[in-house]
């Protein structure tokens, strides 16, 4: 039997604002679909229209919601005889909010190393992606994708970083 994924591993938790009838959202497919990419990860949308993961100087950020391991996105395959699952989406398409919304977010997907760690996530600091979508915190030269709100919370034991959307096109 295909394994399941595992809820709640990969979280895009909006906390205020969404839903909403003024809230954007939107779907894609993702431009290379042997990529994962997970709830709570920022893609943008390349000159086809297609998400990438990341977020270039002249795109606006998205915020996946529900990504390639949400179960209404994609079947599970691994077998012969994949599973298929019916879906209230659109088949392969990912569902993301649109950094124009006025809404709070929390993500699973930040980064924490070496040198960044949960205490370098505190308000007011400005956030970016890197190339796989990945939540850190922004130097002078990167794109600001979102701006933390009330820093690291647990969520059901889970870490997320809290933060509302940024939308500085160039």
């Amino acid at each position: 039997m295909p394994s399941l994924p595992q809820i709640g591993a990969h979280a895009l938790n909006p906390l205020k604002g969404w839903p909403s009838f003024y809230a954007v959202d939107y779907q894609a497919p993702l431009a290379d679909p042997s990529k994962d990419c997970p709830s709570g990860r920022v893609v943008s949308l390349n000159d086809d229209g297609k998400y990438v993961l990341g977020c270039d100087e002249d795109a606006v950020p998205h915020y996946v919601l529900r990504g390639t391991d949400a179960l209404d996105t994609v079947g599970i395959s691994g077998t012969s005889d994949a599973v298929p699952f019916a879906s209230m989406m659109s088949a392969q398409k990912i569902t993301c909010l649109v950094a124009t919304g006025a809404f709070e977010l929390a993500s699973t997907e930040f980064l924490v190393d070496g040198t960044v760690t949960v205490a370098s996530y505190k308000p007011n600091t400005k956030l970016t992606a890197d190339a796989d979508g990945v939540l850190k915190p922004a130097t002078t030269e990167d794109k600001v994708v979102g701006i933390v709100s009330r820093g690291v919370q647990a969520f059901g034991g889970v870490q997320m970083v809290c933060f509302w959307p940024a939308n500085a096109v160039a």
